[in-house]
């Protein structure tokens, strides 16, 4: 049976060709402001649920572990200067969103 990961992962290496290369490393971090609205809450909105899915295909294609871009969106979040409670509502937010599409390590 196939994991979400993998069928997801299926998908958008079809309509990136296969290249992993479709994105660099900086190209994920410079797409995360968009998974957020004006208030720091993570695919809230129509136009940071776009900037999820967006976010999410960078990392697919790239195999990034969701630990990672759990880094990731916890340390922009924190540049932000955004309360730890929110950080950790918006980290389970994104978890319920992202994780299930990535690779736990």
């Amino acid at each position: 049976m196939r994991t979400p990961f993998k069928s997801i992962a299926f998908v958008i290496i079809l309509m990136t060709g296969g290249n992993a290369n479709a994105f660099d490393a900086e190209d994920c971090k410079d797409i995360l402001p968009g998974c957020f609205d004006g208030a720091s809450r993570f695919a809230n909105d129509l136009r940071s649920r776009e900037g999820a899915v967006e976010y999410l295909h960078c990392h697919v294609v790239k195999i990034t572990p969701w630990p990672e871009a759990k880094q990731e969106i916890g340390d922009y979040l924190r540049s932000k200067n955004v309360p730890e409670a929110q950080i950790v509502e918006e980290l389970g937010k994104a978890n319920s969103l992202l994780g299930p599409w990535m690779p736990a390590t």
